[in-house]
C-alpha cells in the first residue's frame, strides 16, 4: 500500500499507538495494582456490622420491659498484626516492581525511537541503492541486446559472451528484488514502531477469526 512507502516519514510516534509501549504501560498498571493491594493489606479494615434481633416476648433477663425488636450496630477493626514483616516485604517488592516498570516504559520509548531512526536511515540508503541497481540492470540489458545482435547478425560475438550477458541481467534483477525485500521489511518495521500497521493495511474495524480489530 501507499502508506507502506511513507511509513518511515514519521519522526515522533504516538505512544498510544505503539504496541511495545502499550505493553510496557500494561505491565506498569499491573505493578501499580499489586502495590495498591500491598498497601491495602497494611491498612486496618474498618467495617460496620448492623444487627436486628426480634424476641418472642417483652421480658428479658435483667430488664423489665423492652421492645421485641432490638437494633444494634457494631464497628469492627481488623489488622493482620502477626504478618507485619511479610506485609512490609511484599509492599517493598511491589514498590520496586512499579519503579522497574516505569523505567521500562522510558527504555521502551527510547528503543522505539532509536529503531525508527535506524530504519529511516537504512530506508534512505536502500532507496539510493535501488536507483543504482536499476541503472545497472538497464546497462546489463543494453549490453545483452548488443551482444545478441553481434552474435546473430554479425557473428563477431562468441555465444559465451551472450550467455554471460544474459546471466548479468538476471543477476542484476535478482539483486534488485533482494534490496526491495529488505526495503519492505524496514518499512514494515517503521509501521510497527509507529503503531500504524493496522491502519496501513486497512484492518481497523474489521473482524478476523471472530476478533474485531479496533483502532
Amino acid at each position: 500500500p501507499e502508506k507502506l512507502a511513507r511509513s518511515c516519514d514519521i519522526n515522533e510516534p504516538d505512544d498510544r499507538l505503539v504496541p511495545a509501549v502499550l505493553a510496557s504501560w500494561a505491565q506498569a498498571n499491573v505493578a501499580q495494582a499489586n502495590l495498591d493491594y500491598a498497601n491495602a493489606q497494611m491498612t486496618p479494615t474498618v467495617s460496620l456490622e448492623p444487627q436486628v434481633r426480634h424476641y418472642m416476648n417483652n421480658r428479658y433477663p435483667g430488664h423489665d420491659t423492652l421492645d421485641k425488636t432490638q437494633y444494634n450496630v457494631s464497628v469492627n477493626v481488623e489488622m493482620p498484626l502477626y504478618q507485619g514483616g511479610g506485609l512490609s516485604a511484599r509492599r517493598n517488592a511491589a514498590s520496586h516492581a512499579v519503579e522497574a516498570a516505569q523505567s521500562n516504559i522510558q527504555r521502551t520509548r527510547l528503543d522505539v525511537r532509536q529503531k525508527l531512526m535506524e530504519s529511516k536511515s537504512q530506508v534512505m540508503s536502500l532507496m539510493s541503492t535501488l536507483q543504482i541497481q536499476s541503472r545497472q540492470e538497464t546497462l546489463s540489458q543494453r549490453t545483452r541486446e548488443l551482444y545478441q545482435q553481434q552474435y546473430l547478425d554479425l557473428g563477431s560475438r562468441p555465444l559465451l559472451d551472450v550467455l554471460n550477458a544474459e546471466q548479468e541481467v538476471y543477476q542484476a534483477r535478482f539483486t534488485q528484488w533482494q534490496t526491495a525485500g529488505q526495503l519492505r521489511q524496514l518499512q514494515i518495521n517503521c509501521l510497527y514502531n509507529t503503531g500504524r500497521m493496522r491502519n496501513a493495511f486497512g484492518l481497523e474495524n474489521h473482524t478476523i477469526q471472530s476478533v474485531e480489530i479496533q483502532p
